[in-house]
């Protein structure tokens, strides 16, 4: 427990009262010795002392101060403002030109009526052939040796291969009768493949 000796920097001596009531009233503050008097110490006398009187000085009354309440601020709100929508743009779009097509009317071109052929009169005439299963320049090599064979034609023109409508391999009375198989025909002049219906000459050539 502690000794109170002043109070608000406040001499004991100097104080005479604590909220209206009498220093000498209090004995205590804040649960400490508050102001205790003091004990004189006694003085040893020779002879026979004159006690000197003492004055006692009247302590002058010093204004206790008021306390003044110290007021917590109150914290003051502060408003989040509202967000303000931003507006969407909206895209126009420019309509993209429409392009006109122009079609050309085109005049259909007539096509010209075929003129008949007359067939010739034909004849079976004996020719030496080289036959090849593989191409022309096989059938026109000179280490073959030809072969009889009988080819159509017409009646003006010559027994060479160039004028053959048919090709055969025999003929019986002087007619053509059995057809040749297949494949690559010379006469050593020309060559052409013949498929046991037609002779071409296209893609052969001459030997």
């Amino acid at each position: 427990m502690a000794i109170i000796t002043k109070l608000n920097d406040v001499l004991c001596v100097n104080i005479s009262k604590i909220d209206d009531v009498l220093k000498t009233n209090v004995k205590y503050f804040d649960e400490n010795t508050f102001c205790p008097t003091p004990t004189p110490t006694p003085t040893t006398a020779v002879g026979t002392p004159t006690p000197t009187p003492t004055r006692t000085l009247t302590p002058t009354p010093t204004n206790t101060p008021t306390l003044t309440r110290t007021l917590t601020p109150t914290p003051t709100r502060t408003l989040t403002p509202t967000p303000t929508n931003t507006p969407t743009l909206t895209r126009t779009l420019t309509p993209t030109p429409t392009s006109s097509t122009i079609k050309e009317t085109l005049t259909p071109t007539p096509t010209p009526t075929p003129t008949p052929t007359t067939p010739c009169e034909t004849d079976c005439c004996p020719i030496e052939l080289v036959y090849s299963t593989v191409d022309c320049t096989d059938a026109c090599d000179i280490i073959y040796i030809p072969v009889q064979h009988f080819i159509t034609k017409c009646i003006s023109d010559s027994c060479r291969l160039s004028n053959a409508i048919e090709i055969y391999v025999d003929n019986f009375s002087g007619k053509c009768e059995v057809l040749a198989p297949d494949g690559y025909y010379s006469d050593g002049l020309d060559c052409g493949y013949w498929d046991s219906t037609t002779l071409t000459f296209t893609n052969s050539g001459p030997c």
